[in-house]
């Protein structure tokens, strides 16, 4: 009898660990697919990628991945009309020598945006909203009457749907300025 015992203590162990192998090999597909989630989630956001952004507010929480960064004379001249339209949460960064007055026109472009203008404090000063495109040359100028040294432009409407204002500080990623 002691040894019908034993084998039944046998099968019972060895189906205890089978249970346990099939339980481990769960608890490893499990970690193994939340770390490709975790892994994917976090490369996905520009900040951990170390992309350029300008975000706008206080608390940061609302960025545009800036597509680039106009701080040569030709590099403001062409601007976005090299682009056939400008993906949401996108903008392009225009960084002048020293603050100074600037007058933007909308020639050769393809699309609405806002331009928001940004004193050297990194402070909004200034925001035209849904500036349409021009096509000939007679196209209306856009001034900022207080000085600036930044302005990024960004789709039209980005301004109202986040709620940028006069007077919002602005923090520059992945940038040297």
């Amino acid at each position: 009898m002691t040894h019908r015992f034993r084998n039944k203590e046998k099968r019972s162990f060895s189906d205890l660990i089978q249970k346990h192998n099939a339980l481990a090999r769960v608890i490893i597909l499990v970690v193994l697919v939340s770390a490709i989630i975790i892994t994917a989630t976090i490369l996905a956001n520009p900040r951990v990628r170390g992309e350029p952004q300008a975000c706008f507010k206080a608390d940061q929480s609302r960025c545009v991945k800036l597509i680039g960064i106009a701080d040569t004379e030709e590099s403001r001249k062409v601007g976005l009309s090299k682009y056939d339209h400008l993906a949401p949460n996108t903008g392009l960064l225009f960084v002048f020598e020293r603050e100074r007055t600037s007058t933007f026109w909308m020639k050769d472009m393809s699309f609405p945006i806002d331009i928001i203008w940004l004193n050297s404090g990194k402070r909004v000063v200034h925001i035209v909203k849904d500036a349409p495109p021009c096509e000939d040359d007679n196209c209306e100028l856009y001034n900022c009457l207080y000085t600036s040294k930044y302005v990024v432009e960004v789709p039209a409407g980005w301004s109202d749907e986040y709620n940028i204002y006069v007077g919002d500080p602005v923090t520059f990623l992945n940038t040297k300025y």
